[in-house]
């Protein structure tokens, strides 16, 4: 693995430096970019890396899609177990960059991500957590600085940290960090609920809520895990597998054990999928529960 997926920051400066004085093909960058991405999230890391490469070479000399392309690099290389520290030296490389106030506030996300690694791995560290969550909450005020140029563009990465935010605040925070992620979802759920485009953005907010509020009003929760699931299905069958799955789980708490089976066997139907994509190993270990606790 290490020849196949390690990169590191002397071998990234050679290609920038190397491709200095071309003019950056941003159309390139783009394809490369976005291939790299749908790779990684089907465990295609050797591919993946290699796209994301490619697109490095493409940025030429401007600063922007060279940041943008680092930024996925290290990212690339967080999922590389043993490679955290790594990835951070491939951000603290993209921070030399000029960038934009969104691509800034994206690379503070993905550097939280880092420092809630071990926490995520089953190492708590309560510190990590709550520098990730610091640098989240920086990421969205950054983000918020390109509101009246790219009001769109803006939103979607405050959104994205606003996720991760609220996200590893219902996994693993404090109260108080519980509390402040409540207070960021009812700001910005209402902003967004009914917009079509964001609804993948809105269901991620409520899927931390329900999380958060679970031992409160288990059924509550559960029912708004099944409405965030119909919101999704289209555009996210596996996302939706595992809100189901977790909703399956509140039922089940609440009592509502022929509510608990049904969407349980809803959640199913795509656990086949799981396996040929990133990130899914605790859904399926959530799906092999729920078989135990129901019987089945």
């Amino acid at each position: 693995m290490e020849n196949q997926n390690a990169v590191t920051v002397a071998q990234l400066q050679d290609i920038i430096i190397e491709n200095a004085d071309h003019e950056a093909n941003e159309r390139e960058v783009d394809q490369f970019n976005d291939e790299g991405v749908a790779l990684l999230m089907k465990t295609q890391t050797e591919e993946s890396l290699r796209s994301f490469l490619r697109a490095l070479y493409s940025c030429g000399n401007d600063a922007e899609l060279q940041a943008k392309t680092l930024i996925n690099i290290g990212d690339f290389q967080r999922r590389v177990p043993g490679h955290g520290a790594r990835a951070m030296e491939i951000f603290a490389l993209a921070e030399t960059k000029s960038m934009s106030a969104i691509t800034r506030s994206r690379l503070l996300s993905m550097k939280a991500m880092v420092f809630m690694l071990p926490t995520e791995l089953g190492q708590p560290d309560s510190q990590g957590i709550t520098n990730g969550i610091t640098a989240l909450d920086q990421a969205m005020r950054i983000a918020d600085q390109a509101s009246d140029t790219h009001p769109m563009d803006a939103l979607k990465a405050k959104l994205f940290a606003a996720h991760r935010l609220t996200g590893a605040a219902s996994a693993y925070g404090t109260q108080e960090q519980k509390r402040f992620a409540l207070d960021i979802i009812h700001h910005l759920y209402p902003l967004i609920d009914g917009n079509a485009e964001l609804k993948y953005e809105a269901a991620r907010l409520r899927y931390a809520e329900a999380v958060i509020t679970a031992d409160e009003n288990p059924l509550l929760a559960a029912a708004k895990l099944v409405v965030s699931a119909l919101q999704i299905s289209d555009s996210s069958p596996l996302d939706r597998c595992g809100y189901l799955c977790l909703a399956a789980e509140f039922f089940y708490r609440g009592g509502e054990l022929d509510l608990a089976r049904a969407v349980y066997f809803d959640a199913a139907t795509h656990e086949a999928d799981l396996s040929k994509h990133a990130n899914t190993a605790h859904t399926a270990g959530r799906l092999q529960k729920m078989r135990q606790l129901l019987n089945l």
